[in-house]
């Protein structure tokens, strides 16, 4: 079984919405709403949104990275020779080998000096 992996914006809501609510929490619990309700509940959302966006960000950057660094060194998207040498040349999409095929262009020679 393939073990499945977050992607980089599940990773952000998944960090990112649990420290939002721990920040409006704390802006709640430190007495904003002193200032009247309206501007307390103000300064909660603007708090949830800071602290979700902050954190999300940070989440989804450290995914974002360790997935990079799971692929390693990949070829670039583009036309690859045939393996079987018979003169023809496959498209590689940057992650997988898709049905298309061409025939190879002409190769010219270096001349050594």
């Amino acid at each position: 079984m393939k073990k499945s992996t977050m992607s980089p914006l599940q990773a952000g809501l998944a960090w990112g919405v649990p420290a939002g609510f721990a920040v409006a929490a704390v802006a709640v619990l430190t007495g904003s709403f002193d200032s009247g309700a309206m501007a307390g509940l103000l300064d909660a959302v603007l708090a949830f949104i800071l602290g979700a966006v902050l954190v999300g960000a940070i989440a989804m950057f450290v995914q974002w990275r360790r997935i990079v660094g799971k692929l390693g060194d990949v070829a670039p998207p583009g036309w690859y020779d045939s393996p079987e040498d018979d003169g023809t040349q496959w498209f590689w999409t940057g992650t997988r080998w898709t049905d298309r095929t061409r025939q190879a262009q002409p190769r010219t020679q270096m001349r050594r000096i």
